[in-house]
């Protein structure tokens, strides 16, 4: 998570964000729940954890953002990642529910989920089990190219 602050009358948070992510590229039938654990507690858990703690500062100032950083996959789900999905599909609800819940408190919840983009990540779940996957799935791509990071207004992920 992130935090930014902004001038107000009590000097207080006004602004956190989640950037916790990781890739975990294996098929239900391989389940290990070691590596589920951690996928949830990587995308669900630290921003719960952060959040609670955020929230007394968002009001004191009265309001704020906060911004989760989920993926398409919370959306539709992803073939290539089935805990990946389950991973990133309650941060939307969450999303939903904070916002209904704080909205009163002037605090904003927004969930950004962004597409197919050229990162480390992206490759590792294409990699398995086949390499050639990629390009067989830019093919997919309206625009027959999968963005690069670069072209992302300040995307924090590594390339």
């Amino acid at each position: 998570m992130f935090f930014g602050h902004r001038p107000c009358r009590s000097r207080a948070l006004d602004l956190c964000g989640d950037l916790a992510d990781e890739a975990i590229a294996r098929s239900i039938v391989d389940l290990n729940l070691i590596q589920y654990d951690h996928a949830m507690n990587i995308n669900l858990r630290t921003t719960l954890a952060t959040t609670a703690e955020a929230l007394p500062y968002l009001r004191q100032c009265g309001g704020g953002s906060v911004l989760f950083i989920a993926s398409v996959s919370g959306l539709i789900g992803s073939p290539f990642s089935p805990f990946y999905s389950a991973a990133k599909f309650p941060l939307v609800g969450l999303t939903r529910s904070l916002a209904k819940r704080h909205g009163k408190d002037q605090i904003r919840f927004n969930v950004l989920c962004s597409g197919t983009t050229d990162t480390a990540m992206l490759r590792v779940f294409m990699a398995r089990p086949d390499p050639k996957r990629l390009s067989a799935w830019t093919r997919k791509i309206s625009s027959n190219r999968v963005p690069q990071v670069a072209q992302c207004a300040g995307s924090p992920w590594p390339t």
